[in-house]
């Protein structure tokens, strides 16, 4: 253990006081630019290999910034932010629901049926959670001298590219948030009408414009923007600590700041709306669950 602390230490430590001498910084860089090259040339493939050298790179990044800036996390944040609107660009095309027929709905987000009010009140409480571990990393990264290097690479090889990146469905930073099927039901909610699967006919209900929107705000802060800032900031809160049972115990534990939100699989039929005969948003029990998808790489 104390060998692979010290040469990990001797690694990644920051090699001079010059930022521009730091190796960490020029080799993110070259990583980085290539695979959003290729992403954005030849399309988003997300395939394990071209997520572990993104990942990668982007956490040398990270390290180089907190090792260099008196505000480096905040700089990550934003960051962070700056990436996922440009994979958000990148990954957006037209999605015709009505023509595809279902959707899945995996988020307290996207469960329709369900209450609003219950929906504002978790993403409430999602949002202090994650103000509250924003602001513990912030204040405990000021001063780098006894950061555990060690524990950072684990945060890589034993989190990001094993429980976060890369899992599909079985990620345990749960579903991303799916801003194509956000944008086409918002864009044409007066025309849709939707379905418990498994339910009669007469059951189909329907969402108002601003019910959608506020659930897809909520699942846009907390199932794109956030889960990314926790997913790629586990190595940061790992160099925190001392003892590797700590380091075992926070890999497994941060994630669920993203996941309160999340639910069973439940199918919803999305139909053409027929009459205007529907109340704007009706309250709705669950009685069972629906069909699950396959997940999409």
């Amino acid at each position: 253990m104390e060998q692979a602390r010290e040469l990990c230490k001797h690694i990644f430590e920051p090699p001079s006081l010059v930022w521009y001498e730091d190796w960490k910084l020029w080799a993110g860089l070259v990583g980085y630019c290539s695979i959003w090259t290729k992403w954005l040339c030849r399309g988003l493939d997300w395939t394990f290999e071209s997520k572990a050298l993104q990942c990668f790179s982007l956490d040398l990044i990270n390290l180089h910034l907190l090792q260099y800036t008196e505000r480096g996390i905040l700089t990550i944040f934003f960051l962070l932010l700056f990436q996922s609107a440009i994979a958000t660009y990148a990954v957006y095309a037209p999605h015709d629901l009505l023509k595809q027929g279902s959707f899945t709905s995996y988020s307290t987000y996207t469960r329709i049926s369900g209450s609003l009010l219950q929906a504002c009140w978790i993403f409430v409480g999602q949002l202090l959670f994650a103000w509250f571990y924003l602001y513990s990393l912030y204040k405990s990264y000021s001063d780098l001298d006894n950061a555990e290097y060690l524990f950072w690479f684990a945060g890589f090889v034993s989190v990001q590219m094993t429980m976060f990146f890369a899992r599909g469905g079985d990620s345990q930073l749960g579903h991303t948030w799916n801003v194509n099927q956000a944008i086409y039901v918002f864009s044409n909610v007066e025309r849709l009408s939707f379905l418990k699967d498994g339910e009669q006919d007469e059951n189909c209900f329907i969402i108002g414009r601003w019910a959608w929107l506020l659930r897809s705000i909520f699942g846009f802060i907390v199932n794109l923007l956030l889960r990314d800032f926790v997913g790629y900031s586990v190595p940061i809160l790992l160099m925190h600590f001392h003892n590797p049972i700590d380091c075992v115990i926070y890999s497994v534990a941060v994630n669920f700041i993203v996941t309160l939100d999340d639910t069973p699989p439940m199918l919803y039929k999305v139909l053409e709306r027929q009459h205007n005969l529907y109340s704007d948003y009706r309250l709705r029990v669950d009685t069972k669950e629906g069909i699950i998808d396959e997940e999409p790489p």
